[in-house]
């Protein structure tokens, strides 16, 4: 069965055999819609970059509280120590 685009070695691929661009910087939100948290480095894995999004806002209902339903969440930074599992907020971004 020949490889699909998904399983397909990069080297192999014509267009990803040489560098075409740079990452200028790299954030994730530990938790969905909050203030985003830069990081010096990250690895990049099938499922994305470990700790984004790795938590959401629930109410009272059971539905996802985003963006767009609280845009105050976007001014709330926490920390997420992903060998504990322990989120702390910092502060609010001005």
């Amino acid at each position: 069965m020949p490889a699909t685009p998904q399983s397909a070695p990069i080297d192999d691929h014509p267009r990803m055999t040489e560098p075409t661009g740079r990452i200028a910087w790299i954030a994730i939100a530990p938790v969905k819609s909050m203030a985003l948290v830069f990081l010096d480095r990250a690895e990049l894995e099938l499922e994305g970059i470990a700790g984004d999004r790795a938590f959401a806002v629930i109410d009272g209902t059971g539905r996802l509280v985003n963006g767009k339903r609280a845009g105050s969440l976007a001014t709330v930074v926490v920390e997420h120590d992903q060998a504990t599992g322990d989120l702390r907020p910092r502060h609010a971004v001005s």
